[in-house]
Order: structure tokens, then sequence, then C-alpha cells
């Protein structure tokens, strides 16, 4: 809000009411860069887990068709 000129004592009120008027003076780069790591950080994750699960259901497949013979 300080950025586009919206920074008046009514709206600086208005975040100290909410208790998140400190949250203004924010890194906002540095922020957003945190959120992409946490998320490619969990992408990872749920990737390495979906690939185990593949892998199983890839094995188990070729089992059972090793099986009916």
């Amino acid at each position: 809000m300080k950025d586009i000129g919206l920074w008046g004592e009514r709206l600086q009120k208005a975040y100290l009411d909410m208790g998140v008027f400190d949250l203004g003076d924010s890194n906002l780069d540095l922020l957003m860069t945190q959120d992409e790591e946490i998320a490619e950080a969990l992408d990872r994750k749920r990737f390495a887990v979906e690939e185990q699960e593949r892998v199983a259901e890839v094995a188990e497949a070729i089992a059972e068709g090793g099986a009916v013979s």
C-alpha cells in the first residue's frame, strides 16, 4: 500500500488494529523467493512419493503378468 501511495492515517490505524502493521516493512521479494523455494521443495517431495508408488505399481503389474503364463 505504501508503494502505491495509499498509506494514510486511516489505513495505518486499520493495520494496527488488525495487528499486521509491522508486515508493511517486509521484503516482498525475499518473501516471494522463500515461498517459491518452499513450493519447489514440496513438489519434489510429492513427486518422489508419486514416483515410488508408480514403481511399485509397475513391479506389481510385471509380477502379475509373469504369474499368468
